[in-house]
């Protein structure tokens, strides 16, 4: 696409993830380099006065976005390989969906879980009243954590675990939550305090038998789960059925709205990932293009968390059929299935009732100044 092709929304979209001062400044800065002493000399391309935003917005379209923010931009957290969702990037990044979320709503909060062997991932999240926008609140992804430990962490910082129960191990990583907190790193912890009922989503890898209890007894995830009192909704699912909710909600964009999809800015793993972390496997002469992202030991584990949990709590048929006024889902009851211990389906929990939420979620979701959500007025 030729930049004179593109359609106004497209052009501010692209503007959008320029930085602020393109053209602001000569193009180059001197730093010394805290480790070697050295003078280091920045130079930007906007220090050629030929590079004007009509260059930038062509070369966007020529090479794309995430390899412009490489090779221009010097952002080397973007993989070389493409993006498995480019539709964040396209449509503005973290400038379209990141706002800060002001107040927790009154309907459920839902735990995204992924299991990695070193990685375990924790995501939280929301909805609104029709359950077509979702909300990503929270994250977390400890390194090299024992099961019970992340079990007793996470459940303490979604506000459902007393602090006195949990163990040494886990308390490490307490007191590294809290002092990130305390520099600015990271939220403030707990984060959620008597939070209203907690529904949570994973996959097959719960049933593995990795966790030891006591040093001798082998116990699946979702049986040590179930037996604290947290039982685990299982879903083995194909990728792609995760992936088309939340390409929908990434291109459900419309000016002067809302979007579908909103992320927190604590949730900055999460936002990596999608501007670029997370991608397509790479290409091989067996398989060119391949269709599935890529196994990176990083990324994967937030974004499986947020799959598990998004094909089951937004759907989709509703918001394809009727993208102006989606009507919320009727309540279905329980039907509790014989299943073996530890073991859920999305039967044998109702799904929520939908509720009423509390600002700032209902507050002019249609026609909104983003300035002023951010401000809190």
């Amino acid at each position: 696409m030729h930049h004179a092709e593109a359609t106004q929304d497209e052009r501010e979209s692209f503007l959008k993830q320029l930085p602020p001062d393109w053209g602001g400044n000569e193009g180059f800065r001197a730093r010394i380099s805290p480790l070697s002493r050295w003078c280091v000399m920045e130079l930007d391309c906007w220090a050629d006065p030929r590079k004007t935003e009509e260059w930038a917005l062509e070369m966007v379209a020529t090479i794309g976005m995430q390899r412009f923010q490489r090779e221009f931009l010097r952002n080397w957290s973007l993989s070389t390989q493409s993006p498995f969702y480019p539709e964040y990037l396209v449509r503005g990044g973290d400038e379209t969906y990141c706002y800060p979320i002001q107040a927790l709503g009154k309907g459920d909060l839902y735990m995204g879980l992924d299991f990695g062997f070193r990685r375990p991932a924790l995501l939280a999240a929301q909805t609104d009243v029709a359950r077509t926008r979702l909300f990503l609140l929270r994250e977390w992804m400890p390194q090299n954590i024992s099961g019970p430990a992340f079990m007793q962490v996470a459940e303490w910082l979604m506000g459902e675990y007393p602090e006195e129960r949990i163990a040494p191990e886990g308390m490490k990583h307490v007191l590294d939550l809290r002092r990130d907190a305390e520099r600015g790193d990271g939220p403030p912890v707990p984060w959620f305090h008597r939070p209203p009922r907690i529904v949570r989503f994973t996959g097959p890898e719960a049933n593995r038998t990795q966790d030891i209890v006591n040093d001798t007894e082998e116990r699946r995830i979702s049986d040590l789960w179930a037996a604290a009192g947290f039982p685990l909704m299982i879903h083995a699912q194909p990728v792609k059925q995760g992936e088309l909710v939340i390409r929908h909600l990434m291109r459900t964009v419309a000016k002067g709205c809302m979007p579908w999809l909103v992320v927190d800015p604590w949730c900055k793993i999460i936002r990596q990932g999608f501007g670029g972390g997370y991608t397509f496997k790479r290409p091989t002469k067996i398989n060119p293009q391949p269709n599935e992202p890529a196994k990176d030991g990083y990324y994967e584990h937030l974004q499986d968390g947020l799959r598990y949990m998004a094909s089951q709590i937004i759907d989709i048929k509703a918001k394809t059929s009727d993208t102006k006024k989606p009507q919320p889902e009727a309540r279905t009851e329980p039907k509790p299935r014989g299943k073996e211990p530890g073991s859920y389906s999305r039967a044998d929990v109702d799904r929520p009732e939908p509720a009423q939420f509390s600002s700032p979620y209902d507050e002019a979701l249609q026609h909104w100044d983003k300035d002023r959500y951010t401000r809190g007025e």
